[in-house]
């Protein structure tokens, strides 16, 4: 006569009947068997953990909240299930849960009632990770959400300035330099913004005056990119695993140079028409076959877009724009009507070479190998170089003496980093377009710098 199992024996098989069902994409089958599990071993986390899993994706929080409360009972250190409680208690707007949360994962948060501002630093999205999979990069605000700085593609359900919940397992991920950043899929949008999507197609041959553009979207408070050459397709393969590391393929731009007249395809966010039209002097006309926008710095799943760099923020007045641009509205409904402005010629008249306004930007320059530089001030991480791509004009800084550059660890050839100050023509997505001037300074001045300060290169943490 077989031995009779175990509570915990009947528990482990409901809940690996649970896994298998779950695997075949039926959740709802597998929540009864979790379900069941937990009643056969009421001591046992592990269901209630799963119970709350599911619930999470459901985007049922009320119910992930408890069933994750219910693991955490029966298991104190629970990582997950500390995880997945502050996640739902962040979409419940439970602050005192989600700290709490937070706290018991060993995150130093504080207790309290108010709205966690914690700063997590930068991190790619990836929006519809059923769907289209496309991969925006945020700010995060705190472990469980992020605001949007890219302009999504107007079908995606999102707009600039979005803040959505995301999860907490990594999914792949993109590079900016030589670090890494792991990819989260997004949950569900938290906190819609004010935004709307503007498209342009503008025919110019001048960065700096796609440069002005940007600037005066940044100054007030909006976003402009040139999505021409920033944005192409990946295999769901890379978009899963290390997009931006050698692959036995390429994953060419989605508008290599522009459209047969050489026009330029850019996106705009604004709050609405009247705000799109003070951004450059718009005047309506109907549209001529404006194209759906596609936002820049983005990737996707299954056939989607993928980010070469993050936004920035940045102000200055905006100068003219060469020739005319067809530029077309979306809401943040899909089925939103749309219509086209163009550039009024007044804003046209004399300015045919026109250029970006400079600006002075000091912070670490990091030179780490051939060909590829970045400027990290307070605002961003500015692209200077790209082996292979993006190369600002101008000189590179000098160090003022050898104890003022930090060389990359191992590398006999000298790369490394320092402090600079540099004067320069910034362009769209975060890149420096020309250098004017450019000198060395001693590491002392921007470690004395507040505002740099946890900015500066760590590279045995990025490699």
């Amino acid at each position: 006569m077989p031995k009779p199992r175990s509570a915990r024996e009947r528990a482990e098989l409901l809940n690996e009947y649970g896994h298998r069902l779950g695997a075949r994409g039926e959740d709802e089958r597998a929540l009864s068997f979790y379900a069941q599990a937990a009643q056969a071993d009421p001591a046992w986390a592990a269901p209630w953990f799963n119970i709350g899993l599911l619930h999470k994706y459901f985007g049922d929080w009320t119910q992930s909240l408890i069933a994750n409360r219910e693991a955490l009972a029966r298991d104190a250190g629970h990582q997950g299930a500390c995880w997945n409680l502050g996640i739902a208690a962040t979409a419940l707007r439970d602050w005192r849960s989600a700290r709490e949360a937070w706290q018991r994962y060993g995150l130093p948060i504080e207790p309290g009632e108010e709205p966690l501002e914690v700063d997590c630093g930068l991190a790619p999205v990836r929006l519809d990770p059923d769907g289209r999979g496309e991969v925006v990069w945020c700010d995060r605000l705190d472990p469980a959400r992020a605001r949007i700085r890219n302009v999504p593609l107007p079908d995606s359900g999102h707009r600039y300035a979005d803040i959505v919940l995301n999860d907490g397992a990594p999914n792949g991920s993109r590079r900016i330099g030589e670090r890494e950043y792991p990819v989260f899929d997004q949950l569900e949008l938290w906190q819609a913004s004010p935004y709307a999507t503007f498209e342009a197609w503008i025919e110019t041959p001048d960065p700096a005056s796609l440069a002005a553009l940007a600037q005066r979207a940044h100054g007030d408070h909006g976003q402009a990119q040139d999505w021409t050459d920033s944005v192409r397709h990946l295999c769901r393969a890379c978009s899963l695993g290390d997009a931006d590391a050698d692959a036995a393929h390429d994953h060419p731009p989605l508008q290599a140079s522009g459209d047969a007249a050489g026009a330029r395809w850019v996106g705009v966010a604004a709050r609405d028409e009247t705000a799109a039209r003070g951004r450059g002097r718009l005047a309506s006309r109907p549209s001529i076959g404006a194209p759906a926008a596609m936002a820049p710095g983005r990737a996707g799943g299954r056939g989607g877009l993928t980010p070469a760099v993050a936004p920035v923020a940045a102000a200055a007045n905006m100068t003219a724009l060469q020739g005319e641009p067809r530029m077309a509205r979306h809401g943040r409904s899909l089925l939103s009507p749309r219509f086209a402005v163009a550039l009024a010629a007044a804003l046209l008249a004399g300015h045919a070479a026109a250029a970006a306004k400079p600006e002075t930007r000091c912070g670490w320059f990091i030179n780490p190998t051939p060909g590829n530089a970045w400027l990290i001030d307070p605002d961003a991480q500015w692209t200077v170089g790209l082996q292979g791509g993006h190369q600002a004009e101008g000189p590179w800084p000098e160090p003022p003496s050898e104890k003022d550059w930090v060389k990359h660890e191992g590398d006999p050839r000298g790369y490394g980093y320092g402090c600079a100050c540099l004067k320069v023509v910034t362009g769209f997505d975060h890149s420096i377009v020309r250098i004017l001037s450019a000198k060395g300074k001693p590491l002392a001045q921007c470690r004395r710098d507040r505002a740099l300060t946890g900015l500066e290169p760590d590279y045995a943490s990025d490699r």
